[in-house]
């Protein structure tokens, strides 16, 4: 036997290529296959198959490959929902000799242009127990593989659609650090939804019901309103802009989670340009999964509602305040009094978290947090401060010497 490393893609290609060429039959198991070249090679002569047999876990496998090939009686697939089937192994019979190329080399573009890829590529005669074993391979998987009529595609289409998105995300890389908080509390990854609970619940400042009241409260005046129509006193309350004295209504202070009014042009802004603003808030949906696109929508509309002379009402102090009242499970706000603990709970430096980087900083590597991917608890309490946890980071990390001793206005770096 005559056993040739094929870890080239053009190598490969051209190999693969003369094989399908000049064979008298040949047998393939693939886990994934997409339009590309080779595939269409093996489509105009898809006569010469004996067994085909291509994966589709994960939906993977292009519908438009399934489709032309669907007809064909030699043609089967292994179902998504089965045991993941993973094979690459293309069989071939020369007449007088056998090959087989195996390794990792799937039938997609990528794996024969783009990936590191390693296959080896075995000749012999045809007698060869280790070849034919291969042959046999590919015919017992297509044995227990489905034949695919047009209604099955139409449901795989919809799912390879899906999964494309999905996956495109999940190849994203999230840059998470380490904690450089103070050592008592756990890093981003390190605390569960029993930790953050407890710490949360610690908060001897302020106090849980009375924090889960302002966002709560928040919550009601935006449900189903647009901020520009609310009152202008209802604005400011979002906004956290009516002032130290006025900011306290019996059990709520809509000072906390960061009072706005040290910054004239952002209270100007609330006053004054309450459209514009709503319509930064508008990008933000009121319900169910919050992606990127929609927090530029809401950075880009968020920055114009302020005319040049107001531009530093547009900050990270001021931005992150509207997000987390309009979504509490998705947006902490960033202020003076807690600014220096959250961003070192993402390993993140201080004067450098902008409105330009906070999604990446901070929700990002947040989302993937124990915490707060936990499913929603049974426990009414509990409830309560699940739907408010990104926010309620703030109970954890307030620190009010900062934001009354040294009384500096928001942060508002952009």
């Amino acid at each position: 036997m005559q056993i040739e490393l094929l870890s080239s893609p053009t190598k490969a290609t051209s190999q693969l290529t003369k094989l399908v060429t000049d064979c008298k039959a040949m047998a393939w198991a693939v886990a994934w296959a997409t339009d590309n070249p080779l595939t269409r090679v093996a489509l105009d002569r898809r006569d010469k198959f004996r067994h085909l047999v291509l994966g589709t876990n994960q939906f993977i496998t292009a519908p438009s490959v399934i489709e032309q090939f669907m007809a064909h009686p030699t043609f089967r697939v292994q179902l998504p929902d089965a045991e993941l089937f993973h094979p690459k192994v293309y069989c071939f019979d020369m007449g007088d000799h056998l090959a087989v190329m195996t390794g990792s080399h799937n039938l997609t573009g990528r794996a024969f242009s783009l990936n590191t890829e390693a296959s080896v590529l075995m000749t012999g005669p045809c007698t060869d127990p280790h070849l034919v074993s291969f042959f046999r391979f590919v015919e017992k998987h297509w044995r227990t593989g489905s034949e695919v009529n047009a209604d099955w595609l139409y449901g795989y289409k919809a799912n390879h659609v899906r999964s494309k998105q999905l996956r495109k995300e999940a190849e994203r890389w999230i840059d998470v650090k380490p904690s450089t908080a103070k050592k008592s509390l756990p890093g981003v990854q390190d605390m569960d939804w029993t930790r953050y609970l407890a710490e949360v619940t610690n908060d001897k400042i302020h106090g849980v019901d009375g924090r889960l009241l302002v966002l709560e409260k928040a919550g009601e005046l935006l449900h189903g309103c647009s901020f520009a129509d609310l009152s202008e006193t209802d604005r400011k309350r979002i906004a956290g802009t009516r002032g130290r004295v006025r900011s306290k209504e019996g059990e709520l202070d809509w000072g906390w989670f960061g009072a706005m009014g040290a910054s004239p042009s952002f209270a100007t802004t609330v006053m004054g340009n309450a459209e514009a603003l709503a319509s930064a808030m508008a990008a933000i949906p009121a319900e169910g999964g919050v992606e990127y696109a929609d927090y530029e929508r809401f950075v880009e509309r968020f920055m114009a509602a302020f005319d040049q002379k107001l531009r530093a009402g547009g900050g990270i102090g001021t931005g992150t305040r509207l997000l987390a009242m309009k979504r509490p499970d998705q947006f902490v706000g960033l202020n003076d009094a807690n600014r220096r603990g959250v961003c070192a709970h993402f390993g993140q430096a201080v004067n450098t978290t902008t409105l330009d980087n906070y999604w990446e900083r901070i929700i990002e590597p947040m989302r993937l947090s124990v915490w707060w991917q936990a499913k929603e608890p049974s426990a009414r309490q509990e409830q309560r401060i699940w739907k408010c946890r990104a926010a309620m980071l703030d109970a954890i990390h307030y620190v009010p010497k900062l934001s009354q001793a040294k009384r500096k206005p928001p942060i508002q770096s952009h």
